[in-house]
């Protein structure tokens, strides 16, 4: 029986475009300039010892000109066990930066996406592929210029499992969210979203 915990973590990052090629690829580099994390898991100490060391965490990365992560380097500015917990914040990272449409859309028009993300869950590492459904719902003008309101909804299938011997895992997930992005600057403002993932561990046939 496992007992399910909440962590809700406050991230804020810091993202510096370095260069841009001429076909519209750049290279870019994201630092953590807070990190606050709620879990009745980890005492007070500890937990602050955490979120001072996450300060340093340092991610260096390449999109397309559509936004698309296409490599990046390992973390900086960490070490030992603290290297896994800041490859999960970059998946958050990651997963927050929408893909850009390959042409003009209209309001309410629709365009897809898919990844591959790398999950650690407990002992188990999970490999899902995210397919990606973006909708423009609206276009606002705000002081710091137009911003697109984008929807975003995704569905995540467990395409691989492990952790220990004899063990298979699989499981499928839904998310829906919502994404502010600023047109003039090609930033992104701010990103939210909600999901639900059921996860199956199965061990010597039983499950």
């Amino acid at each position: 029986t496992a007992q399910g915990l909440a962590s809700p973590i406050n991230l804020t990052i810091e993202v510096e475009t370095q260069r841009v090629q001429p076909d519209g690829s750049a290279y870019q580099l994201a630092r953590s300039t807070a990190f606050n994390m709620e879990s009745g898991a980890l005492p007070q100490q500890q937990r602050q010892a955490l979120q001072q060391s996450m300060l340093g965490a340092v991610f260096q990365y390449r999109v397309d000109g559509r936004g698309r992560v296409v490599s990046r380097q390992p973390v900086q500015g960490l070490q030992g066990s603290l290297v896994e917990l800041g490859d999960q914040v970059w998946q958050t990272i990651e997963g927050s930066i929408p893909s850009l449409p390959e042409g003009p859309v209209a309001v309410g028009a629709t365009w897809n996406d898919s990844k591959q993300v790398r999950f650690a869950l407990g002992a188990a590492r999970l490999v899902m592929r995210v397919d990606l459904a973006y909708t423009l719902r609206e276009l606002r003008r705000t002081p710091q210029g137009q911003t697109a309101v984008l929807g975003g909804a995704l569905t995540l299938t467990v395409t691989q499992g492990g952790g220990a011997p004899n063990v298979t895992v699989s499981g499928t997930g839904r998310a829906t969210g919502e994404v502010l992005f600023n047109v003039d600057r090609g930033a992104l403002q701010r990103s939210s979203s909600n999901l639900s993932l059921d996860v199956n561990f199965v061990s010597r046939g039983s499950q």
